[in-house]
Parts: C-alpha cells; sequence; structure tokens
C-alpha cells in the first residue's frame, strides 16, 4: 500500500538529502474541530521534543521523550510537572490509518508533497500531504521524533489529525478532515541549536505521575 508513496516522496528527498540540521523549530497553524485556531510551535532535538501553543491555558508547554514515550506537562507558575507515560503497556495499539495516495502533488509552504486520503469504512475521511522529513532539514532521528508525535496525538486524542506512515520516515504537513474543520498545516521551519534549559525541567520542579491504569488483558 505504501510503495507508491514512499517512491514519491523517496524522490523529493533525494534531492535535498545533504541539508539535514541538527536540532529544529516548526510551526504548525491548527484549527479543532470547534473552528478555533492556534499557532503550535514543535522544537525537535534528538528524541526529545518540546510543544508550546500560543494561547492555551496551562500546563504552560509540553515535553516529550519520543524514546521511552513519556509526556511531561509543566507548569513553571507551580514548579510542578505531570509525567504520563504513552507506551503501549498504559495505551492500546492502534491501527496505523489507511492511506491511499491520490495522483497529485502541491506545495505546502514551500514544501512539495504527495497528496493521500485516509480511507474511512466506505470513503475518505481525511485528505493529507505527506512528504520525507529530509523535505523539511530533518535528520532521520528528528523525523521519527516528529512522526511519534503526530502518532501519540491521535492515540492520546488530542484535537490534532496529522499522520505518519508506519515506517516512521514521512509526515504529513498539511491535514485536513472531509467530515468537519479540523485541519494542522505546517507553515515554517528553522533550523538552529536549541538550548539545553529549552528541553530539561529544572531540578527544583516536583514531579506528579498521572493517574493511569493499564488496560485489562
Amino acid at each position: 500500500m505504501f510503495n507508491l508513496l514512499n517512491k514519491s516522496v523517496m524522490a523529493l528527498g533525494l534531492c535535498v538529502f545533504g541539508t539535514a540540521q541538527a536540532d529544529s523549530i516548526l510551526k504548525y497553524e491548527k484549527v479543532g474541530s470547534s473552528g478555533d485556531k492556534e499557532t503550535i510551535t514543535v522544537s525537535i532535538t534528538g528524541r526529545w521534543l518540546r510543544i508550546d501553543n500560543e494561547g492555551k491555558e496551562k500546563p504552560d508547554y509540553t515535553l516529550m521523550d519520543t524514546g521511552r514515550l513519556i509526556m511531561f506537562e509543566v507548569d513553571d507558575d507551580a514548579k510542578r510537572y505531570t509525567a504520563t507515560r504513552m507506551n503501549k503497556a498504559y495505551w492500546p495499539d492502534m491501527l496505523p490509518p489507511k492511506l491511499m495516495p491520490v495522483p497529485e502533488k502541491t506545495t505546502v509552504s514551500g514544501i512539495r508533497c504527495q497528496k493521500v486520503h485516509e480511507m474511512g469504512a466506505k470513503a475518505p475521511k481525511a485528505e493529507h500531504c505527506m512528504t520525507a522529513g529530509v523535505q523539511l532539514g530533518l535528520n532521520a532521528r528528528e523525523t521519527i521524533t516528529l512522526s511519534r508525535l503526530l502518532m501519540v496525538a491521535r492515540k492520546m486524542g488530542w484535537d490534532w489529525n496529522g499522520v505518519s506512515t508506519p515506517d516512521e520516515r514521512q509526515v504529513s504537513v498539511q491535514s485536513r478532515s472531509l467530515d468537519g474543520n479540523m485541519s494542522l498545516t505546517f507553515k515554517s521551519v528553522e533550523h538552529k541549536a536549541i538550548p539545553d534549559n529549552r528541553v530539561k525541567i529544572p531540578d527544583t520542579y516536583k514531579q506528579n505521575w498521572a493517574d493511569q491504569k493499564k488496560p485489562a488483558k
């Protein structure tokens, strides 16, 4: 199913393979199911990422270790953070979206991408435009990090509708539902070193673990 998509995006990626950088800061415009619009900034360094939402209420920001699959919601005012395990021991496995390429390519914020339909039971339920991470200037580890963020957001029921492929090499730069208002659109990417304190919780902050129960076997 993904062979056609792999070949299409591979051709896009080969021409810029040498441009991947170490740290990356991506901006997205998100429209939620209620129609509310907000800007999301995702800062990536290796397997770690930080999410900042403009205008979002607390928590102030979110950190995520996409290697161990642990999320940290940080409240700077209270000097506390909540840790949530996101691995399959605490969150049920989720079937990957069924993506069907369509014979159309386009450009989103200067990034070439392949259009695909996400299939529902009988008809497409969403449209995405997919590209290799290298098209965004991401290295292999950063691409995996972004890919896991998109799929974890779905698994945890966030109001996001981006997708990635099961091989964690391709991500959507534009996603929109065909039965509602939801969309997630890539706007820009910047490559520069991210200071350690941007992805580190101060040692003085108190930790709370989220009240999680493992799913019944």
